[in-house]
């Protein structure tokens, strides 16, 4: 690391679905779109400072598969040092909206 800015927070993938009714439970919903989006306040964070040019490296950790490597790659093009994140197994979370026009 080269005397720059170290952040240490989460990484999140955050997975939109809009419905046209918002699901009562028990229900079975046909979702209108789904959206995943890179997310998490330390990640938010680390992209904004490293639009202002700041030189970051990032302490996380992501799931051990597509949406983690997806995550990963984010960070990376634009230009976060991730080599301290870590791989680990994690459970989704999504969340859904209901599309009121």
């Amino acid at each position: 690391m080269n005397n720059g800015i170290l952040v240490l927070g989460s990484i999140n993938l955050d997975i939109k679905v809009s419905t046209a009714e918002y699901p009562k439970y028990g229900d079975t919903a046909t979702a209108k779109s789904i959206q995943m989006l890179p997310g998490g306040k330390g990640a938010n964070q680390a992209v904004g400072v490293s639009k202002l040019g700041g030189n970051l490296t990032f302490i996380g950790a992501v799931g051990e598969d597509a949406m983690g490597n997806q995550m990963i790659g984010n960070l990376e093009n634009r230009g976060i040092n991730t080599q301290l994140i870590k791989k680990k197994s994690y459970g989704k979370y999504w969340y859904i909206y209901r599309d009121v026009g």
